[in-house]
């Protein structure tokens, strides 16, 4: 008995079938694996907030975004990471960062990485070949502005993590410190953000090229001006709502989007993330939740101010303009601008 063959057209029904199929599934895959990428992600995020939470507990402060490092001498700086390195189980880091002075031995590579600091989803971070990168930054208030020695360089009003370093070139400014207590005495611990997501943040320098590396890391890199570490994600108090204008979860592609310049006045003015739609904040009170990309700058920016009310502009004594609509006095927040 002869078996007929398959024709033509029966194989490329066939194969027209195969295709479809793996179309279909092809999606349903990367979704699935870009789900289990924000679970790690928010877990991440949860790990270090409750770091920062333990510390916090500990010391009666929340950590600054930026401190001295008082036992290298005047001049030397961390960021908000190697303060937490006990809470996050790294003594071996921190043992070292302490006889030393180095964050990590000579010749650390990728393998060290701390992984909770690191966004899964963020391939500028995971591919780069440093074991110091960053994808989570805190809550820094209002950028930091000192041009008046009656004032602070920001206000506690403005936000969580401050600049504990640097007491101010126009005068002896003390650092702000906030408490886990503080908090619930003003808008509520989780009702202000802790932590955001932000990949498209690039270091502190006029020069950097926007078309660079943006991968961020937290180890000091002996210049001040390219210390990416000290970085804490910033509000700005806009002339509209619908500021900034690149909008929430937007990166830099190309050169040609704006100058390294233009992209320093929003690089840390809101959140940023590698997941579709939408970016992770972690509340001051330990919950993590995923915002859509479409949230309103005005929630942002008073989700950020640990009270509304009393918010001001930095390097200033006025209230932030009420024409962005912000919520600082009679419109509390609702629960359904925190899904």
């Amino acid at each position: 008995m002869r078996h007929r063959a398959f024709t033509l057209v029966e194989l490329l029904v066939v194969i027209t079938i195969i295709a479809m199929l793996m179309g279909l599934l092809i999606p349903a895959v990367q979704r699935a694996r870009e789900s289990g990428k924000r679970i790690t992600c928010l877990n991440n995020m949860k790990n270090v907030g409750g770091a920062m939470i333990q510390f916090a507990t500990s010391k009666d402060y929340l950590p600054g975004y930026v401190t001295q490092r008082a036992f290298l001498g005047t001049g030397n700086f961390v960021g908000y990471v190697p303060q937490l390195l006990p809470y996050l189980e790294r003594n071996d880091i921190y043992s070292n960062y302490q006889g030393t002075g180095n964050l990590f031995s000579v010749g650390a590579t990728s393998a060290s990485r701390i992984e909770v600091l690191a966004c899964p989803s963020d391939t500028n971070l995971t591919l780069a070949a440093f074991p110091d990168v960053l994808s989570y930054f805190p809550n820094a208030g209002m950028a930091d502005v000192d041009n008046n020695s009656a004032v602070p360089l920001d206000w506690a009003d403005n936000g969580v993590s401050f600049n504990q370093a640097y007491k101010g070139q126009s005068g002896n400014k003390p650092a702000i410190k906030l408490s886990l207590s503080d908090l619930t005495r003003k808008d509520g611990a989780s009702r202000t953000i802790m932590l955001g997501e932000n990949v498209s943040a690039a270091p502190f320098s006029s020069t950097v090229d926007v078309t660079g590396h943006w991968a961020l890391t937290w180890a000091p890199a002996g210049n001040w001006d390219l210390e990416t570490w000290r970085c804490g994600l910033t509000w700005l108090a806009y002339a509209t709502p619908t500021a900034p204008t690149l909008g929430m979860n937007k990166q830099i592609t190309s050169a040609g989007t704006m100058t390294a310049t233009d992209a320093q006045s929003f690089w840390f003015t809101r959140p940023a993330s590698a997941h579709p739609g939408g970016f992770h904040l972690m509340m001051c009170g330990g919950e993590g939740k995923f915002f859509s990309e479409d949230m309103a700058y005005t929630i942002y920016a008073a989700l950020m101010a640990s009270s509304n009310a009393d918010a001001k502009v930095a390097g200033s004594t006025n209230t932030p303009p009420t024409s962005i609509g912000l919520p600082w006095t009679a419109i509390p927040l609702t629960d359904a601008d925190l899904q």
